[in-house]
Parts: C-alpha cells; structure tokens; sequence
C-alpha cells in the first residue's frame, strides 16, 4: 500500500512537472485572489504561442472579467522584474486571451463583438484603449494588455487589437512578439495531494477487501 501511494504522489508530481516543462515561465506564480489562479508570464512568441504555453501549464492565457482583476495585473504583473533578473514588463504588450476566431469581419462592432476568451467564459467586461478595436490592416484579432503605453506612454493597462505575431513600425516597445499572461486554476497544496492519494488508496483497500469477502 505504501508503494501504491508513493506511485500515485510521484505520478500525480512527474505530470505536473511535465506540464511546466512544456511551457518557458518567465515570472510567477502570482496568485490572484480575485479569480482564484495563479498568473504566470511565459515567453515571447505568437499568441497561439503563448496560449499552447498557457493550456501546458493547465490554463489559458488570462480572461479579465472586471476592473479590479484588470488592475490586479497592472499592480501585480506590469512591473519591472530586472531586479531578480527578470524582463522589464512597465512598458511593453502582453498577450491575454481576448481574440476574435471570425476573420475578414471588418473593423466596426462587428469586429468587437466577435471577440471571446480562450477560456471559454463569457465576455462581461472590456477595457480598450480609445477607437479600439479596430482592426488596422485587417489582420488585428488577438487582444494585447498595455500595447498603446508601450508606444506613448498612455492608458497604462488598456487592450488593443493586434495581428497574430504583434504589431510593427508603431514605436516605442510595440513591435511584436509579446509575452503572454498565463492563468492556471490554483490547486492544492502537496500535503492535499498526498491525502487525496492516501484517500484513494483507503477505497482502493476496501473495495479488494469486499471482493475478496464474497469469494
């Protein structure tokens, strides 16, 4: 029995270790109270980049519901980590998991209500930069946090549309690729794992046991 609960801790720690290992985390985890998840930035890439890193991990890129999580990524997440040799994230994009699957649907409210979350989770709130979306070039489908400061130095922590790679020949930090937010479901703690192990192994243990009372 000792084994068997062994194999399941190590089992249950080897895949979550793989998962991580398929993603490049460049910062976190930072847990965020309000949604419950843990927010990890992963490397530069494509959005689809990020959002394979972000589903590797068990998550998706980030889905913003309201202002206080939007401004939990502004104090928690924008900030510069060169400190503890990290990027500087003040003043360039990130990736979130706003995106419009609808291509060649124009740059009017057409375009904007096609936008969904990666996730799946409905769309109960907005933060776009002024005049965004707009679809320029119509190529933009894939929602960045913080692209219009990473130009001028304005709205810090608003969305704009980009294309799938990231915007070029704007300025400032906006040429793509970005970063992108990860959020994953917060799990238990190891202790919870191993009970959770020891409390399959009591079923497991009990359900041999009757079968072997009715032989």
């Amino acid at each position: 029995m000792k084994l068997f609960i062994q194999g399941f801790v190590f089992s249950a720690a080897l895949a979550v270790c793989s998962s991580f290992a398929m993603a490049s985390i460049i910062e976190g985890p930072i847990y965020d109270s309000i949604s419950n998840v843990n927010l990890y930035v992963v490397s530069k890439g494509t959005w689809s980049d990020a959002e394979a890193d972000a589903q590797a991990l068990g998550g998706h890129l980030v889905t913003i519901h309201s202002a206080a999580e939007n401004q939990f990524i502004v104090d928690n997440v924008l900030l510069n980590f060169t400190s503890t040799s990290g990027p500087n994230l003040t003043n360039v994009p990130l990736w979130i998991g706003y995106h419009d699957p609808v291509n060649g649907d124009g740059n009017g409210g057409t375009h904007a209500a096609n936008f969904v979350w990666a996730d799946g989770s409905s769309s109960t709130y907005t933060n776009w930069t002024s005049g965004e979306p707009n679809n320029s070039n119509g190529t933009e489908y894939y929602a960045a946090i913080n692209w219009i400061y990473s130009v001028n130095s304005s709205s810090v922590g608003t969305w704009d549309d980009t294309p799938l790679a990231g915007t070029t020949g704007y300025g400032g930090n906006s040429n793509g690729t970005y970063y992108g937010i990860a959020a994953v479901p917060a799990v238990p703690e190891p202790s919870s794992f191993a009970l959770l192990g020891l409390g399959i192994a009591g079923l497991a243990m009990r359900a041999y046991r009757r079968r072997q009372a009715t032989i």
